[in-house]
């Protein structure tokens, strides 16, 4: 069987390029789901000296109006490594990353969970000192499929 090409098959969106969170609240681009079914979020950690807290806000459009934390699952991997543990459901506070340095944060949402009228997505990262961080969606069950798969964050 021949290998898949997740940029044909899916929409992949830089949400939160890498960035030190430190002192300063991160808000990625907000990004809509009203073409995809589902929404994995990648949140990566790099060299992290204090917890981060991850939310999730659910909201109307990509200026984010009306803007609303939401819970969802996720799972994360140990230090430096591709084994993920068990998931967990996280409430509309988010998951704090904890303070060991290269971890991977798999978030899982689908959009029918999303609440009425709220069909854009954003990732939200706070921390009191610093903390590098980056977030990437995979949107898949998209409409549309191919080498150009029409923007998710306008």
């Amino acid at each position: 069987m021949a290998g898949k090409y997740l940029s044909q098959e899916t929409k992949l969106v830089l949400a939160l390029p890498p960035v030190d969170v430190g002192g300063v609240a991160k808000v990625s681009d907000a990004f809509k789901m009203s073409d995809n079914s589902h929404a994995t979020i990648f949140v990566a950690t790099g060299v992290v000296t204090n917890t981060a807290t991850i939310t999730v806000n659910a909201s109307s459009d990509a200026a984010q109006t009306g803007a609303t934390a939401i819970p969802f699952t996720y799972r994360k991997t140990g230090v430096a490594n591709d084994t993920l543990g068990a998931k967990v459901e996280a409430t509309a506070t988010g998951f704090a990353t904890g303070t060991d340095n290269t971890v991977l944060h798999v978030i899982e949402i689908d959009a029918r969970q999303l609440p009425a009228g709220l069909g854009w997505l954003s990732v939200h990262a706070t921390n009191a000192a610093a903390a590098l961080i980056t977030a990437i969606a995979v949107l898949s069950g998209t409409k549309y499929q191919g080498e150009t798969i029409p923007t998710a964050i306008a």
